[in-house]
């Protein structure tokens, strides 16, 4: 299973078979076996709930053992995050002897081990005990200020602070003034705090036949005045100034730059970065937000969005950001034609309520009361000379011009 997650096989028949070898398998394995089935899972994005719960019980035999030595600490933190990832919390039994051993063990954990602790593990998965001890132990070692920028550190002061109030002002005090100078610091270091989605390079790379640029790659070249000196990728043209996330992205974007639509790509939200932020020619002080939910955002074989995708849309909500969403499921079935359409038509609409929604802010439109449909008309976006779309073959009769040319005489006329 690892070394077909090494090469991106996304045949869930296949990682099925072999799962179906675990009840055999499974009984005289250590639990680091399991952990590592676990992390393939998560690596995959298969989110099989009865042989997650299997694993779970066969790891939960040995915490309630050998308490020292059954998980070492780095693969104790590699197993949280598969968890997290993967989202299945109907064991009650194992969550709680999970977060007991994390509890019994946490001295073990020094700063750089509590930066790799994911926010969905943090903030969804443990309970307000385990979070307590996480906090108190990440300010002791004070983690996130050894020289390293911890992104996964900023993402979860801010969940914990937009999610959690009630349990800030149940700590102790140095821990809140801990909780401040991360913050102060992400800041003052926004790039290297920022928390960056998980992308698709190893698709990118097979689709184009060139090696594609890490997220943070892409983030430090559009934030630095310096982005020309800085040394390009292997297989790169010119250095990008965009931060996407997937193969998708680039699609939307181009779309949108066909239709003449201002944009920017990766634009800073928080400890997030916003996918595809428009212009609204109508309202200047209104934008339109898209985000993209490409494959990799989805759960193997199903359409339901990964835990990861679900947090950051919930912290964006948080922030007051209620975007345009783009789903793989329905992007991928349309032509150029269609998906410029579709993009033009989720635009129009968008702008609409947005200058709705500014008036009724400025006070112009009282509660409840609807704009005249000649206050809505929208500025028609006009396409940029030198872009076309891919050519679409049309199944039909030849023009008159060629039935001419071939000696084809006026078509008979048609009978109702």
């Amino acid at each position: 299973m690892k070394l077909f997650a090494s090469v991106r096989v996304e045949d869930t028949e296949l990682y099925l078979a072999l799962l179906g070898e675990l009840p055999r398998l499974i009984p005289g394995s250590p639990a680091s076996s399991a952990c590592e089935v676990l992390r393939v899972l998560a690596r995959i994005r298969l989110r099989e709930r009865s042989y997650v719960e299997m694993l779970c019980a066969h790891i939960l035999q040995f915490l309630r053992n050998q308490c020292d030595t059954v998980i070492p600490a780095r693969l104790f933190v590699k197993t949280g995050n598969a968890l997290g990832a993967l989202d299945v919390r109907t064991h009650a039994k194992f969550l709680t002897g999970f977060m007991n051993h994390f509890e019994y063990r946490i001295a073990e954990f020094n700063a750089e081990l509590l930066e790799q602790f994911s926010p969905i593990f943090v903030i969804q998965f443990m309970n307000d005990e385990a979070r307590k001890v996480f906090l108190c132990r990440a300010a002791e070692v004070q983690a996130g200020f050894h020289g390293r920028t911890s992104r996964n550190l900023a993402a979860i002061e801010f969940a914990i602070r937009r999610e959690h109030h009630s349990l800030v002002s149940t700590l102790p005090s140095y821990v809140p003034r801990y909780l401040e100078k991360i913050k102060h610091m992400a800041t003052l270091n926004r790039e290297g705090f920022m928390h960056l989605q998980s992308t698709a390079v190893s698709r990118r790379v097979a689709q184009s036949g060139k090696m594609g640029q890490s997220a943070e790659a892409q983030l430090q070249a559009k934030i630095t005045t310096a982005a020309r000196t800085q040394p390009k990728m292997p297989g790169m043209g010119s250095q990008s100034v965009d931060v996407w996330s997937s193969g998708m992205h680039e699609d939307v974007s181009a779309c949108l730059g066909y239709l003449g639509i201002v944009h920017e790509n990766g634009v800073p939200a928080g400890p997030f970065l916003l996918d595809v932020v428009a212009e609204n020619p109508d309202v200047p002080d209104h934008r339109v937000v898209y985000e993209v939910n490409s494959k990799h955002n989805y759960y193997l074989g199903t359409q339901l969005l990964t835990a990861e995708k679900r947090f950051r849309h919930r912290m964006l909500s948080r922030l007051g950001y209620c975007g345009t969403h783009l789903s793989f499921h329905e992007w991928h079935h349309l032509s150029p034609a269609q998906r410029v359409s579709a993009l033009l038509e989720m635009q129009q609409r968008a702008c609409e309520s947005g200058a709705v929604n500014q008036r009724r802010a400025r006070g112009q439109l009282r509660r409840g009361q609807q704009p005249r449909p000649a206050e809505l008309a929208p500025t028609q976006p006009v396409s940029k000379p030198g872009h076309k779309l891919p050519a679409i073959p049309r199944i039909g009769l030849p023009d008159p011009g060629v039935r001419a040319a071939v000696g084809g005489g006026p078509l008979p006329p048609r009978v109702v």
